[in-house]
């Protein structure tokens, strides 16, 4: 194998090119110019200031260089945005340009842009544009979030003409989905988001709760391979801390209101301002911040589903762990074959349990519908009843109430400076991917629909000695969805 080198500042600009360019991969780049990926990776990094060294020497050269982009129809649109906005006398932020451009790169067609901080940086650059932090203390009360006292006189306003069934609230939580509270202060901080998940949840005031939102660190975990994410039971999507950010967020804004004019729908929805830093305009739904430090709305509108939808993960978690405590007399060791594929199925086994009564009167207590909040018993009471037996059971030292509320207070929203996924961070997460990085393996015992019937059979078997009526109804059920696909096989 040859000596890696370190490449000339030539060759260097020859790199920023081809992969600005889309001509290769990093991978291939590697190979090309048969240097280490740390090296590539640091190149890639610097590339402004490399670009900068160059234009020292030749700035001709620079200028073509510069002009190379594939993101060049968004550049030309949202610098036209910009322009027409100003003129009217708006205040521009970096985020509202982040925003705009992701909604501009999907009207073209461009679904793989990403409003990155680099981006921006570089737009901002290229046509010399400077952008405050915020409007200046003499602006009008218009160009800022509207006082928490006015917010509360005008909400009942904002639902008129509204059906319940169209009135959305949804705020974000956090898990540490496979951690248990003792093992938390072995982790460094910088770590954890590798343990964590941010979750979305999204109710309307009937009851009806959307398909969660799940965001990770990684794009593709290894037990996702060969696995349409569109047949998750969650939307998925990631960042490198595991946080919700504005890019995350628009594209969800956008999917769902791509929902709403499928069902031939008008809807309107509260968000946090702290979760949205700006309000953008959708066909179908009216998206309304309410103040960040409006506690109140914050806490009420949708935390209780949370913490119930928390508790039912938690039982579903501690379940698994005791299960397997026979394979696994340590239960650190059992904790590790849980991975995001099951974290993502508990999730969504836990929301579908949450009853729309509780969901109501979280619209309730927030002024939104009548007066009286509904009588039903909160199930996380029950839950945490039981999740203290699960404790005792599994001879766990963690308490039930540990176990709720150890990731409470976790970093859930990214910082406005940290927007986007860095262009850093996607290059690693190509070379994760071409070198087959490997989050949780576990070895695939059922190749086929075949295997999979044998398996179900023998489940059968143990149902009906064992005297469980509901299990073999519903591994009847599962019978069912295996046969077709057997015989279709068959006969193609």
């Amino acid at each position: 194998m040859s000596r890696k080198k370190s490449l000339t500042l030539g060759e260097k600009l020859k790199v920023i090119e081809e992969y600005n360019e889309g001509k290769c991969s990093v991978r291939q780049m590697v190979k090309k110019y048969e240097v280490g990926r740390s090296q590539m990776y640091t190149i890639l990094k610097n590339q402004n200031k490399i670009l900068e060294e160059f234009a020292k020497g030749r700035s001709t050269r620079l200028k073509r260089l510069r002009r190379t982009t594939a993101n060049e129809k968004v550049n030309r649109a949202i610098y036209d945005w910009y322009v027409n906005e100003r003129e009217r006398g708006t205040f521009i932020t970096g985020v509202m340009l982040q925003n705009e451009a992701l909604l501009l790169a999907k009207t073209l067609g461009m679904n793989d842009f990403k409003a990155s901080n680099g981006w921006l940086d570089s737009f901002k650059r290229r046509h010399d544009i400077q952008l405050k932090t915020q409007p200046s203390s003499d602006s009008s009360e218009g160009e800022t979030l509207i006082t928490e006292k006015k917010w509360r006189d005008n909400l009942k306003d904002l639902i008129i003409g509204y059906h319940s069934s169209n009135i959305y609230t949804g705020d974000v939580t956090g898990l540490l989905y496979r951690l248990l509270p003792s093992e938390v202060t072995s982790y460094n901080r910088e770590d954890l988001p590798k343990e964590q998940l941010t979750v979305l949840l999204c109710a309307n005031m009937d009851g009806g709760i959307e398909k969660p939102l799940v965001i990770g660190n990684k794009p593709y975990p290894s037990c996702f391979k060969n696995l349409n994410h569109d047949t998750l039971p969650v939307h998925w999507k990631y960042n490198k801390k595991s946080r919700v950010n504005n890019e995350i967020l628009t594209e969800w804004l956008m999917d769902f209101n791509n929902k709403m004019q499928i069902e031939n729908r008008n809807v309107i929805l509260f968000l946090s301002s702290a979760i949205c830093a700006t309000k953008i305009t959708l066909s179908n739904v009216q998206l309304e911040l309410f103040p960040s430090d409006d506690t109140v709305f914050t806490a009420q509108a949708i935390y209780n589903v949370a913490n119930v939808m928390k508790s039912y993960y938690r039982k579903h978690f501690l379940q698994s762990l005791i299960a397997k405590s026979n394979i696994y007399p340590d239960l650190s060791d059992s904790r590790r074959e849980i991975n995001v594929l099951d974290a993502v199925n508990w999730i969504n086994q836990a929301v579908k349990k949450i009853h729309p009564e509780l969901v109501k009167n979280c619209f309730i207590s927030v002024g939104l519908c009548g007066n009286e909040p509904f009588k039903i018993y909160d199930r996380s009471v029950e839950n945490l009843n039981e999740i203290f037996e699960l404790c005792t059971v599994g001879g766990l030292r963690d308490s039930g109430e540990d176990i709720m509320a150890f990731d409470g207070n976790l970093e859930l929203i990214e910082d406005a400076l940290e927007t986007g996924v860095k262009e850093e961070d996607r290059i690693k997460d190509e070379l994760d991917e071409q070198d087959g990085y490997v989050e949780n393996p576990k070895e695939i015992q059922i190749g086929s629909y075949e295997d999979a019937l044998t398996v179900v059979d023998g489940l059968q078997e143990f149902a009906a000695i064992e005297n469980h009526a509901k299990l073999m109804e519903l591994l009847g059920e599962v019978k069912e969805l295996i046969l077709p696909s057997i015989l279709k096989r068959r006969v193609n």
